[in-house]
């Protein structure tokens, strides 16, 4: 340590040389240092989503959850598997080793679903590492009492935050879903001897909520069904 000590100090010019240096480095690591006020914070888990449009939770049971439960289970780094199957698909949760690194798991139950011998009419299975954001900021919009008018300008907004570069993920809720509701008139049904029963299968006949296909834009790709 003396001798480290005495060759700087008979080296100035080199001592003071290697202090800029290291005031440099330090300054343009500080400059370049990522700073989140709400940092994301990410979890030993991963999930699976699969869609399956139309089908019973009995057939999601059979087609998609029982064939891709036993495979999950043997992926490395996989401790537990949880799955959930539902009308039109189907949920995994894969809760991971916080000691073997998340990226090869992930790359490896990826590989396991997408080999997996799945419907073809179901959607492409969704891959994830759960992850949380703590929220950096809520917005309420109000205003006319036309809701579709309201969910447009809500929709434009939107685009409008996305578009600066400024915000990666917003969420928005509150919109009720589109719905089309049949008032058959009683007289009417009695004239041509039909009943709701009649109407009801006549309607689900006619809505088959498969697949048709998928048009691509220059911006996205949307999927059509029918």
């Amino acid at each position: 340590m003396r001798k480290l000590v005495s060759f700087f100090v008979h080296n100035s010019l080199l001592t003071n040389w290697l202090m800029i240096l290291i005031f440099a480095a330090g300054t343009f690591g500080l400059l370049n240092l990522q700073k989140r006020i709400w940092p994301k914070i990410e979890f030993d888990y991963i999930s699976v989503d699969l869609a399956w449009h139309g089908a019973s939770a009995r057939e999601v049971e059979d087609g998609l959850v029982l064939p891709l439960e036993e495979r999950l289970r043997g992926v490395e780094g996989v401790v537990q598997v949880t799955s959930t199957a539902y009308d039109g698909g189907a949920w995994f949760g894969l809760e991971t080793s916080p000691w073997y690194p998340m990226d090869k798991t992930l790359d490896r139950v990826r590989q396991v679903v997408e080999t997996s011998s799945l419907p073809e009419d179901s959607e492409k299975p969704v891959i994830y590492q759960e992850t949380e954001w703590n929220r950096v900021m809520l917005m309420f919009i109000y205003g006319p009492d036309d809701l579709a008018l309201l969910e447009d300008v809500a929709e434009e907004f939107r685009e409008d935050l996305i578009r600066t570069g400024q915000v990666t993920q917003i969420n928005t809720w509150g919109f009720p879903g589109e719905q089309i509701i049949l008032e058959p008139s009683p007289d009417t049904l009695e004239r041509y001897g039909l009943t709701l029963d009649h109407i009801d299968r006549a309607v689900r006949a006619s809505s088959l909520n498969i697949s048709a296909g998928s048009v691509l834009t220059s911006s996205e790709q949307i999927q059509i069904r029918t």
